[in-house]
């Protein structure tokens, strides 16, 4: 690697090193398939659909477990690709995330395993394959209290 990551949080991720290490600690909800043409499959989410336009609503797997052996939820979902984490504790700044998920509005749960991702982009599904739309441990991040810990 060309060097150190500058931190371990997806959302700050656009170096080299740290790209080439997120996959390795992070899931997003989709997944694109590198060995079938960039085909989309499922990730976190088990499965998803379009309500309309502006939404899709995704069915997490269960039985994911965090580092800290916590059980994924629709809340880390939700504060994942909300303001908390995309702008950090007491909202200092944009993350490099953002350029990627400026578009996705909110994320509603809608049970502790189904949420609805809200956004009139007909990219939602492939935005929430890319780049700084990999889940973490809501309590993880609280717990640390900022990006770089």
């Amino acid at each position: 690697m060309s060097g150190f990551p500058r931190s371990l949080d997806p959302v700050l991720a656009t170096d080299t090193a740290i790209r080439r290490t997120m996959p390795q600690l992070f899931e997003t909800l989709i997944a694109f398939d590198h060995a079938h043409d960039m085909a989309l499959r499922p990730g976190l989410a088990e499965r998803w659909e379009r309500i309309n336009a502006q939404s899709l609503r995704l069915f997490l797997r269960k039985g994911v477990a965090f580092h800290d052996g916590t059980s994924l939820t629709a809340e880390d979902v939700a504060f994942s690709l909300g303001p908390d984490h995309l702008l950090g504790p007491r909202r200092p700044g944009m993350s490099q995330a953002l350029q990627c998920l400026d578009r996705l509005e909110k994320v509603e749960i809608v049970d502790p395993f189904i949420v609805i991702a809200k956004g009139g982009d007909a990219l939602l599904e492939q935005r929430l394959a890319a780049w700084g739309s990999e889940i973490v441990s809501q309590r993880a991040f609280v717990a640390a209290g900022s990006w770089e810990r």
